[in-house]
Formats: C-alpha cells, sequence, structure tokens
C-alpha cells in the first residue's frame, strides 16, 4: 500500500489531500496527485470564469409546465432532470404555488469574503 499526504495552506484553513492506492497501481494515479501538489491561489482573471450551479425551490405560475417554469425561473436542469428530483412524471401539471426544486446558476464566492 502507498500512502501520500499533501498540504494545502489556505489563509483561514489547511487542507490535508490524503491518497492511497495498492502499490502495484500507485502509478495509475499519479497525474493526479501532481494535481493535488500544484493547488494554488486563483489569479483574478481565473476567479471569474468560475460559475457553479445552486439547488433553488421556484414555484409555478397558473399554467406553467416544466418546461415553461425552467425557461422562465433558469433553471439548468432539464424537464426530464426537474421531473426526476421533484418526484413527477415530465407531463405533469403543475399546481400554482406548488414548490419545484431547480437549479440555477450562482456566483462564487471567495471563502475569504463569507
Amino acid at each position: 500500500m502507498e500512502v501520500e499526504f499533501t498540504w494545502v495552506a489556505h489563509p483561514k484553513v489547511m487542507f490535508r489531500i490524503t491518497a492511497a492506492a495498492p502499490a502495484a497501481r500507485w502509478s495509475e494515479y499519479a497525474a493526479t496527485l501532481r494535481k493535488a501538489a500544484a493547488v494554488r491561489t486563483l489569479r483574478p482573471s481565473e476567479r471569474g470564469s468560475i460559475r457553479a450551479q445552486r439547488l433553488a425551490v421556484a414555484t409555478p405560475r397558473p399554467g406553467e409546465n416544466l418546461t415553461a417554469l425552467s425557461k422562465r425561473t433558469g433553471n439548468r436542469w432539464s424537464a426530464e432532470e426537474t421531473a426526476l428530483a421533484n418526484n413527477l412524471d415530465a407531463d405533469h401539471s403543475l399546481r400554482a404555488g406548488q414548490a419545484i426544486k431547480i437549479v440555477v446558476d450562482a456566483e462564487v464566492v471567495d471563502a475569504g469574503e463569507r
């Protein structure tokens, strides 16, 4: 068994990345381990390119279906994915005011800004 620890210092916290694998397969993970060791602070130009997706709750308007709700709210899931996440059929008639889980784009906030 091979084991490697990589410590990444951040201004407010310390991260430990641990890797373990059978010795015979250790080389299969070398590229991933090099990436972990190369963790660094993002450049300002890189920060703006990062996008996150967040779970949100939307409420349908009268007569809206999943497709219309998704378009209005900017839902990143397809109608089928939204139906699955909400335990509905994709062609299910929505009730006005019903709580529907969706996923929306969100700005990434620097851990130091929280």
